[in-house]
């Protein structure tokens, strides 16, 4: 019987010869190999088959939408392992993770693991926080140089350092204590003194009507609904166009 130590120095001594055998099947075998791959397309089921093995005909008739259950199912458990994640949507994380980022500066209200999960994908991270408690957490552990994080207080609104970076924000994502500052007044303060190409975040807009109402009255609107880390469903937008007249259609007399 083989133990796993010599399994792993079989593995690691044989690693280039199974490679080579691995070359030579696929060329042996391409045709039937991609005969297969192109079934498993036919019948929508992931290239490694897995989703087919595990789930049999029956219950698949019975349930078309099997296989998109379980790729959302299994996105959304990888995610969840993650604790340092932001209390956002699973599906405008992918989204946004997956944009340009490196050169943009970001002003967070509301920190939390957010600005640590945020600092790695940005240039800079200006955050904001109202409670001692996270902030003094948060900054402890904080690893760039270019992440700022601020305690504030009900005079935000008039603070100058704060508009100034509202000013030179590519993203703002409000994603505060509502019971401490209604997003609603940020979100009037971030409409007034941000530039004009920045984007407007803001979660659990359905919880913040009055917050997602105007600006959904002021920008065009991208919805992200779907669970969030907590396993809280909600919905994370992202407003970015603003509603110029020139959009509207003019009624003809």
């Amino acid at each position: 019987m083989y133990n796993k130590q010599q399994y792993r120095d079989w593995y690691e001594k044989t690693k280039e010869q199974r490679q080579i055998w691995n070359k030579e099947y696929y060329q042996k075998h391409k045709e039937r190999i991609l005969g297969v791959h192109k079934a498993w397309a036919e019948k929508k089921v992931d290239q490694t088959g897995s989703v087919w093995r595990l789930y049999g005909r029956r219950r698949r008739n019975k349930n078309p939408n099997l296989d998109k259950e379980y790729r959302l199912r299994k996105k959304a458990r990888l995610m969840s392992n993650s604790n340092k994640l932001p209390l956002l949507t699973h599906d405008f994380i992918d989204f946004f993770s997956k944009q340009k980022l490196k050169d943009k500066i970001l002003v967070e209200i509301g920190a939390g693991e957010s600005t640590l999960y945020w600092e790695e994908k940005f240039n800079k991270v200006i955050s904001y926080e109202h409670n001692p408690f996270y902030f003094n957490k948060i900054k402890k552990e904080l690893k760039k140089d270019t992440t700022e994080l601020n305690l504030f207080n009900m005079n935000i609104l008039s603070d100058k350092n704060f508009l100034e970076n509202i000013k030179i924000a590519d993203y703002i994502i409000i994603d505060n204590d509502n019971r401490y500052m209604r997003r609603y007044y940020f979100s009037q303060c971030v409409v007034k003194h941000k530039k004009k190409t920045s984007s407007i975040i803001l979660d659990n807009g359905l919880w913040n009507l009055n917050a997602y109402n105007y600006l959904r009255d002021n920008f065009f609107v991208k919805d992200f609904p779907g669970f969030n880390k907590n396993k809280e469903l909600t919905v994370t937008s992202i407003f970015s166009v603003f509603k110029d007249p020139k959009y509207y259609r003019k009624n003809k007399a």
